[in-house]
């Protein structure tokens, strides 16, 4: 067994120009608001725009991971009308949930778990609403009306998780089955 001693210098340099030049293409980000600064102050503006809503995200899921929609040759310009005020629906939906569970879990300092696939114990703050309406998706109803006029409602795979996300989503614990009953 032997061993060997080496002594390595190192010595260091900034470039001043290149440090310079990367400085001035950083660019500045502009904000303006119409809030008055006694309601908001400039870092919670900020926190704001951050974590702002982009119409651009909703299309690109809509048109190509959520729906996988292919394009579709419409002739007449009422059908072309109808398709987008459908999509243009379905993403206010999306919208209105995802909105409406980071609200709700931000106000208790909460989060959800069992939502991401392939991890259930990992906790989420701010959910996508793809990630809820994924989980709600394996929930099943079942509802009979029977002769003497009774129905019998049953919901299959419903569990914690799935009522955490009703009381996120300001929904009752009862929605599918009173849903299910008021189909007869």
């Amino acid at each position: 067994m032997f061993s060997a001693v080496h002594d390595i210098g190192v010595t260091t340099q900034i470039k001043e120009q290149a440090v310079t030049e990367k400085i001035q293409n950083m660019g500045w980000r502009l904000y303006v608001t119409n809030i008055p600064g006694q309601r908001m102050g400039a870092r919670e503006v900020l926190v704001c725009y951050r974590n702002e809503y982009l119409i651009e995200h909703q299309f690109h899921k809509m048109l190509s991971k959520t729906t996988a929609l292919l394009p579709i040759n419409l002739k007449k310009d009422n059908r072309c009308a109808a398709l987008v005020n459908l999509v243009i629906l379905a993403m206010q939906f999306v919208s209105i949930i995802q909105h409406t569970a980071r609200t709700e879990l931000a106000k208790t300092q909460d989060a959800i778990t069992d939502v991401v696939p392939g991890n259930k114990g990992k906790k989420v703050a701010r959910p996508t609403a793809e990630l809820l309406l994924r989980r709600l998706k394996t929930i099943s109803c079942t509802c009979v009306a029977l002769p003497d006029k009774t129905t019998v409602v049953q919901v299959l795979n419903f569990h914690p998780t799935h009522l955490k996300i009703l009381k996120i989503l300001r929904c009752p614990d009862d929605l599918y089955s009173t849903y299910a009953k008021s189909c007869f």
